[in-house]
């Protein structure tokens, strides 16, 4: 089920509002980077 909603969000990407479509992109830099692009699990990494 999960590896099908990248391919439904593609599908769907061409109908959905810009912002609505980059939300994904969005959390994924803040969870790597965090909020301020000094923190976020990147560190745990080196």
């Amino acid at each position: 089920m999960f590896a099908g909603l990248p391919l439904v969000w593609f599908i769907a990407a061409p109908f959905l509002p810009e912002q609505v479509f980059w939300f994904p992109f969005w959390l994924g830099a803040v969870i790597w980077n965090g909020a301020d692009g000094q923190g976020g699990i990147s560190h745990v990494f080196g």
